[in-house]
């Protein structure tokens, strides 16, 4: 009887180690997540903004000149705290001095948009996990949902964008760069910029596991670009006569100044232009046959 006794003690402490290493590792059998995301864009550059002078911060947003957002990607959890992530991200981007009473701005009367398509890679860090019981109205009936994480997470996207403005004559839309709107390889040395672009995204977000195969989330992100022309404007105003060299249109859509006399500055270079999303997203765990 001792002996039986002691069989079963030593059995059932193997079962818990096992039962407790089995969820300790649960997480490895559900690595691969789809996942998709809507949400809003805001833009930070010479164009639009809100009623004071530039910041390329939070500040600066207005709220009339929110754009949409769309992403869909994949995340790998690497390890328990850290996921890898590959994401195609498609946006609007778009400012328009009329839209704040900034003097500064208003009087340059200058406007954009563009598409923004971009594809990146992502770094997740957990930095705060937690689970909590969800109790159901029926007695003695209890399930948790399985963790609700806190993440940062930076890395590096490639994107394409080809900012127009709005032609005051025509009334139409027009692309801008052709145009070289600021003299661009023809004037003071000023070279053409790229329509492909690179950017870093730092950013912070939260996951909450409805169960074991859906979560839904929250993303805030910045994009942190390395040029100043996605709104197509960055140094001053070139001469009239060698914009006309270039394009009809040229000067027509470099300086729409409201108060031609006005001598307000065009561009800042200073700063690179920048933008943010805000997204909603929902995950799909895709179940593995690790064991």
């Amino acid at each position: 009887m001792k002996k039986i006794i002691l069989t079963l003690v030593l059995l059932f402490f193997l079962l818990d180690i096992s039962q407790a290493q089995y969820s300790k590792n649960r997480w490895r059998k559900y690595r691969y997540e789809l996942y998709g995301g809507l949400g809003t864009a805001h833009f930070f550059g010479e164009l639009g903004g809100a009623n004071s002078d530039g910041t390329h911060f939070v500040k600066d947003i207005n709220f009339s000149e929110t754009q949409p957002v769309i992403s869909l990607g994949l995340r790998y959890r690497l390890f328990k705290n850290l996921y890898v992530k590959g994401a195609f991200t498609y946006a609007m981007l778009s400012g328009d001095d009329n839209d704040t009473e900034w003097k500064a701005r208003k009087f340059r009367n200058l406007n954009f948009k563009t598409d923004v398509f971009e594809l990146g890679g992502f770094v997740e860090y957990a930095f705060y996990s937690a689970s909590y019981p969800v109790f159901r109205s029926a007695p003695y009936c209890r399930r948790k949902i399985q963790t609700v994480n806190f993440y940062a997470f930076t890395g590096l996207v490639g994107f394409y964008f080809n900012p127009k403005g709005l032609n005051p004559n025509t009334k139409s839309w027009v692309a801008l760069r052709p145009l070289k709107t600021e003299g661009q390889g023809v004037f003071d040395g000023r070279k053409e910029y790229s329509l492909f672009q690179v950017a870093i995204p730092l950013g912070l977000g939260f996951t909450i596991s409805l169960n074991k195969y859906w979560s839904i989330g929250c993303e805030l992100s910045a994009r942190h670009t390395f040029t100043d022309y996605i709104d197509d404007v960055s140094t001053t105003y070139v001469p009239k006569d060698v914009l006309d060299k270039i394009d009809k249109g040229s000067a027509v859509m470099s300086d729409k100044r409201a108060r031609p006399n006005y001598k307000g500055q065009r561009g800042n270079p200073d700063h690179n232009d920048a933008y943010i999303f805000l997204s909603l997203s929902l995950y799909k765990k895709i179940r593995t046959k690790r064991r």
